[in-house]
């Protein structure tokens, strides 16, 4: 069964996309019988969540070759807003136990957003 595993902050007044859209879309997903996991980052301290980028986030962007690092963090501050500021979608495809692909990214220098990959996925 495909898996996505949604990381966000309910502290985070504005974060860099639509989070009622984004959940919208993952409950349709739901319905449509791929795993949803939610993940909360509000309470995670910083090093638990920073694990979580570089476990998770980086080695999908370096397999499929596209960037995050701008969009996760700062030259000085590597994924300091992943899961923040800056919500974070792991994409985790069918028999997979690592994720397959990490929302948003940049290919090619065009940012591909979640909500762009979720729509997709629905259609």
């Amino acid at each position: 069964m495909e898996k996505l595993k949604l990381f966000y902050s309910s502290k985070v007044e504005e974060p860099l996309c639509d989070l009622k859209r984004i959940f919208s879309y993952l409950n349709e997903l739901k319905k449509a019988g791929i795993s949803v996991d939610l993940f909360d980052t509000a309470e995670i301290s910083l090093s638990e969540l920073y694990g979580h980028y570089i476990k998770e986030a980086v080695p999908s962007s370096v397999r499929k070759r596209y960037r995050i690092a701008h969009l996760f963090g700062t030259q000085k501050r590597s994924g300091i807003f992943f899961g923040k500021e800056q919500p974070s979608l792991l994409f985790y495809a069918e028999g997979s136990n690592v994720p397959t692909d990490v929302y948003p990214h940049d290919k090619e220098g065009r940012r591909i957003s979640i909500e762009e990959f979720l729509v997709s996925k629905l259609e």
